[in-house]
């Protein structure tokens, strides 16, 4: 999994509770779109987080990018505001996590989705 998000806690507090997780590991961790597309090509992750407010481009323009590599990862945007679900999936999201969340729920849709 690669972790994309600008917050250095945030990137911090998924990466501690990934590691609890079996079958999950951190592949990397960026906090700018440069960053991400650089290494989500050197290192070919299964799963992509990407925070929505990621800056250095609109992550809706972002994501349909991601998929053109085709290297296959699944894309997961994380976003404080519930209502950017909707702009998320239709810019070709494979989930939407909400930072409200609980953990125990943002832990079991990671486990949903790689079950797909």
């Amino acid at each position: 999994m690669l972790l994309a998000t600008e917050h250095p806690e945030m990137r911090w507090a998924l990466r501690t509770a990934l590691s609890q997780e079996q079958g999950l590991t951190v592949v990397g961790e960026v906090s700018s779109v440069r960053s991400l597309l650089k290494l989500s090509r050197a290192v070919e992750p299964d799963v992509i987080l990407v925070e929505w407010e990621l800056p250095g481009h609109p992550v809706e323009a972002l994501l349909p990018a991601l998929h053109v590599q085709g290297h296959g990862a699944r894309l997961v945007v994380i976003a404080q505001e519930p209502q950017a679900r909707e702009a998320a999936l239709a810019a070709g999201a494979d989930a939407f996590l909400s930072k409200a969340d609980p953990p125990s729920q943002f832990l079991e849709e990671l486990r949903a989705l790689l079950r797909r």
